[in-house]
């Protein structure tokens, strides 16, 4: 018996050491990335930002709101954290500011995303599971440069350097993302045991509505879905929820309506040429050049091996949490995970039928990678806790392996994308530095980014760079 005991207390001595080993190399890769972040140089329309917030960040977004676009809430990323510090701080820390903070973000929701799923949750369990941030944030990268470093191209690629390269992507789509999946997840659990908080969903919705047209069309597309799966299944679902939905929905279709009609939207369509259809021909066009393309689009963003790596990242780390009595479970995780994936495709699906009134990017499809992304962190943690419970006796032996694998993997992904930040800012020292296809420069003479280069000069002081 005493023997049974001492082998008992060893291996939670051993978890315990495999947990603070993950979580202290998840910081420490995030704090090198950090510092390598001094490397970044801004690019694309990161300059007009840093232009356009010197009317201040209110003052820019009411200059948007009248002239270019009235999705305030999208924008705001992009004057408050990429604009305001291009305009006032060094180049060594204006860039760096919105790509960590836009990382933070990411393990904040992710953080979010596991404690919604976990067995226990307290404001203790929370606070417990925030630890893990950083190594979230690091998974990120990861997810998005493991497929990079092993030499794959087209939209996993271009995400992979847009997303690291051209910071107004993370002050908007990324940040954007994040929060509204935070604080949804927040307001959903508190709903469960207090129905005051459904009318949260109101201003929350609101909120949404200003977010962006693929937001906005992907919270209601999922929004009508969740109403008639409650219509359907009365029984399963409590009032409160229903009610919350309902609110989401009406906030969400409110604010999107106020900014499609903003002034400054308006205008842009017009130049844009967007339109309506018009025939049931047109509309079947339109459905045709949807579905194929968008599909194909939301199996791309997980059909890589950054899944591989997030994938075991999430069964180790769900496997170690459990052993220590810190376990999720394992049909809520596995649920929202799927739920996560599902919205990624209906947001795929939006992100493509907007596209077809505007112009294409790959950018638009970024809520599709994020979402993807959070899917695979809680079904591959779920599905770590659920082997908690099934012993095998090489089992420790093999966990340990694999989070030794998971750890020299993300190492090698990190240092991809940090090479790069190198390469890119010698490059941008001394002329344009545009990444062809996927952050445009000052290589263009006639682009809106020399022209906002410029404005950006009689601002504040700018390096030659060739003399641009």
């Amino acid at each position: 018996m005493k023997a049974d005991n001492e082998h008992v207390k060893h291996q939670e001595r051993v978890w315990r050491l495999g947990a603070i080993t993950a979580g202290l190399t998840g910081l420490m890769i995030f704090v090198y990335v950090a510092w390598a972040s001094r490397l970044l140089r801004p690019g694309a329309d990161d300059y007009c930002f840093a232009v356009d917030v010197d009317r201040g960040v209110i003052g820019g977004l009411v200059y948007w709101f009248e002239e270019i676009s009235g999705y305030s809430a999208f924008l705001f990323g992009a004057m408050a954290f990429v604009g305001w510090p291009l305009r006032n701080m060094s180049f060594s820390v204006a860039s760096a500011i919105p790509f960590i903070l836009a990382a933070l973000a990411v393990g904040v929701a992710g953080s979010t995303v596991l404690w919604s799923s976990s067995l226990n949750r307290s404001r203790k369990s929370l606070l417990r599971t925030l630890v893990w941030i950083p190594a979230i944030a690091v998974a990120w990268w990861a997810f998005l440069w493991l497929p990079v470093s092993q030499g794959a191209d087209g939209i996993t690629r271009w995400m992979a350097n847009g997303l690291t390269h051209w910071q107004t992507l993370n002050g908007t789509y990324v940040f954007q993302t994040a929060w509204v999946l935070t604080v949804f997840l927040l307001l959903w659990i508190q709903v469960a045991s207090n129905p005051r908080w459904a009318w949260a969903f109101l201003p929350l919705g609101l909120v949404i509505g200003f977010g962006g047209a693929a937001l906005v069309g992907t919270v209601a597309v999922v929004g009508v879905l969740y109403l008639a799966y409650t219509w359907i299944a009365s029984s399963s679902v409590r009032p409160q929820q229903r009610l919350a939905s309902l609110l989401l929905l009406v906030g969400t279709l409110m604010g999107g309506l106020a900014s499609h009609f903003a002034p400054g939207t308006q205008s842009r369509s017009e130049i844009l040429g967007a339109a309506a259809p018009t025939s049931l021909r047109a509309i079947g066009e339109l459905v045709n050049g949807t579905l194929p393309w968008a599909v194909f689009t939301w199996f791309q963003s997980f059909a890589h091996s950054g899944t591989l790596l997030v994938g075991a990242a999430g069964v180790v780390i769900g496997w170690l949490l459990a052993r220590l009595g810190h376990g999720f479970a394992p049909f809520r995780g596995i649920s929202l995970g799927l739920s996560l994936l599902g919205t990624g495709l209906i947001a795929s699906m939006v992100s493509r039928f907007t596209e077809l009134f505007a112009y294409e990017g790959y950018w638009h499809f970024i809520l599709v990678w994020l979402l993807s992304f959070f899917g695979i962190l809680v079904g591959s943690v779920s599905i770590g806790s659920w082997l908690s419970g099934r012993s095998w006796q090489t089992e420790t032996p093999v966990m340990t392996a694999v989070l030794g694998i998971v750890v020299l993997t993300t190492v090698g992904a990190v240092l991809t994308m940090t090479t790069g930040m190198a390469a890119r800012a010698l490059a941008w020292e001394i002329g344009p530095a545009p990444l062809p296809g996927m952050v445009s420069d000052l290589e263009n003479p006639e682009g809106m980014e020399i022209e906002c280069w410029r404005d950006l000069g009689q601002l504040r002081d700018l390096p030659a760079r060739g003399n641009y």
